[in-house]
């Protein structure tokens, strides 16, 4: 379970970051990982907390570019031409990552296997820098 306090951190970094050209997402895990909520016991809450979260945030991106988003409804109906035209350069857009995504995805899962996780790893590797013990590891 999370306590309020934990809660509103997290609210206050998918807030601040959400607007940014920075990761959300990945300031979100990263500070779940420093508040040590990534543990099996805190784990169902806390994925609860982040899709709802995330969701919120998804919705005020929608609710702020609706005129846009209803432009390429539009366009995908034969109403509109910019919006079809909009609407087929968002997909365009979509394409480098789709396909990274199926060419990686073996490197990726394995990757995950290996480590407990991104944040986990990025503060591993604050925790040896501070320790002395990056110098000897081999990158």
């Amino acid at each position: 379970m999370l306590t309020w306090w934990q809660a509103v951190v997290l609210g206050l970094v998918e807030g601040i970051t959400e607007y940014l050209p920075v990761s959300s997402t990945g300031h979100l895990i990263l500070t779940s990982s420093l508040l040590h909520l990534d543990r099996p016991e805190t784990k169902d809450a806390l994925d609860a907390y982040l899709v709802v979260v995330q969701g919120g945030a998804i919705l005020a991106v929608l609710g702020l570019y609706r005129s846009r988003v209803a432009q390429m409804v539009r366009g995908l109906l034969g109403r509109d031409a910019g919006g079809l035209r909009l609407a087929g350069n968002v997909g365009l857009a979509f394409v480098p990552a789709a396909v990274a995504g199926v060419l990686l995805s073996k490197a990726i899962k394995s990757t995950r296997r290996r480590s407990p996780g991104g944040p986990r790893s990025a503060s591993g590797s604050f925790k040896r820098s501070r320790s002395g013990r990056a110098r000897r590891a081999r990158w």
